[in-house]
């Protein structure tokens, strides 16, 4: 049996943590649905912080499912609490200037999109 790397151990711990902690500050599990999207988008995630490659497909799919995870949550906790910790999902543009093309083409390419 080999062992797990310390690195994985301690992500596994902190999603235990992050369950936990939204269990206590919630008092509510979080979904189903909402962790099986918060699943498929990191392993994406990781693949990419770990330096390995990610298609663009994999990397919208993995944008799509934590977008959908954030749908869930906001709906689960607006039902239980009236509350939603993300807010309308409409975008954000607030009191700043947005970012220039060039500055946005390297900040998409830095993500891992491909650049034409």
């Amino acid at each position: 049996m080999a062992c797990m790397p310390w690195n994985e151990i301690y992500v596994m711990t902190e999603k235990e943590r992050f369950i936990a902690l939204y269990k206590t500050i919630y008092s509510v599990d979080l979904a189903e649905a909402a962790a099986n999207d918060l699943k498929i988008a990191e392993m994406t995630r990781y693949r990419i912080m770990h330096g390995k490659t990610a298609t663009d497909e994999k990397i919208r799919n993995a944008i799509a499912r934590d977008l959908e995870y954030a749908e869930e949550v906001n709906s689960q906790l607006h039902d239980k609490s009236k509350i939603k910790p993300f807010g309308p999902l409409k975008g954000f543009s607030g009191r700043a200037t947005k970012l220039d093309t060039k500055t946005t083409r390297y900040m998409m390419k830095g993500m891992g999109f491909t650049i034409s």
